[in-house]
């Protein structure tokens, strides 16, 4: 996903997946409860670039391990099962702040 010579990059464009994988904001969020990086669409920290959906859904690209991992569920839960196979992966999906 942030190889420079990647497919993801390929895909998008060098300009937008420039901007995909920028900082667009970083402030309190009142969702979460903590400072945070948003890049478009998805939180980033140190060892993650991830996306959390409705229902226990979630996608994580590893900054520290290198790999994706996505995770769908079709019935409404919360994000343990994700947790659990993230954890597996040598993973973690809390969300940390700044």
């Amino acid at each position: 996903m942030t190889s420079k010579d990647g497919p993801v990059r390929g895909l998008l464009g060098h300009e937008l997946h420039t901007e995909l994988l920028a900082a667009q904001v970083t402030g309190f969020d009142e969702v979460f409860g903590t400072r945070l990086t948003w890049t478009l669409g998805f939180v980033r920290d140190k060892g993650k670039i991830a996306k959390g959906g409705i229902g226990g859904s979630a996608a994580w690209w590893s900054r520290r391990h290198g790999h994706a991992c996505a995770y769908l569920t079709r019935r409404l839960d919360d994000h343990a099962r994700a947790a659990r196979i993230a954890a597996a992966l040598g993973n973690d999906l809390t969300v940390v702040g700044d």
